[in-house]
């Protein structure tokens, strides 16, 4: 993939443009960790990580550890949680992944540099009521990041 990755950079510098990569299991990395694999293996200014936390959580769980490393990376998050319990994703808040606590270096990431924070709903039975759900608990996640 070095030779693929290559090619993609050089034409996002042709197009001014910026690439990232998500820990999205059909399409690119599984996990946070290989997410930061990837991103010092192809470290340019160009190639950007985005994290999404819950689609690694279903197959391993990220550590603190690996969202630090991965900060530097990040500038896009998806939101979305997930439950054990329903097997599936749920509006943000209302799963079982301690967002709060892994997410205190990207927070203070975002204090210093622009970061995109993205709800992805994933709720098919009610997309417009778990959306509103969604943006409630990131507002409040980001408050409580705030107030420390």
């Amino acid at each position: 993939m070095d030779d693929d990755y290559a090619k993609l950079i050089r034409l996002a510098e042709r197009h001014d443009a910026t690439l990232h990569i998500e820990n999205e299991h059909v399409c690119n990395l599984h996990t946070v960790a290989d997410l930061v694999a990837a991103m010092h293996r192809w470290r340019d200014p160009r190639l950007q990580a985005l994290l999404d936390i819950p689609n690694a959580w279903r197959r391993e769980r990220p550590s603190e550890a690996d969202i630090e490393a991965l900060t530097p990376f990040v500038s896009q998050i998806h939101f979305k949680d997930w439950s054990e319990a329903k097997g599936r994703m749920v509006a943000l808040g209302e799963g079982d992944i301690p967002f709060r606590m892994l997410l205190d270096p990207i927070y203070a990431a975002a204090r210093a540099r622009d970061i995109t924070f993205v709800v992805e709903t994933h709720v098919p039975s009610e997309p417009a009521a778990a959306t509103r759900r969604s943006v409630h608990a990131l507002r409040s996640l980001a408050n409580a990041a705030d107030a420390r």
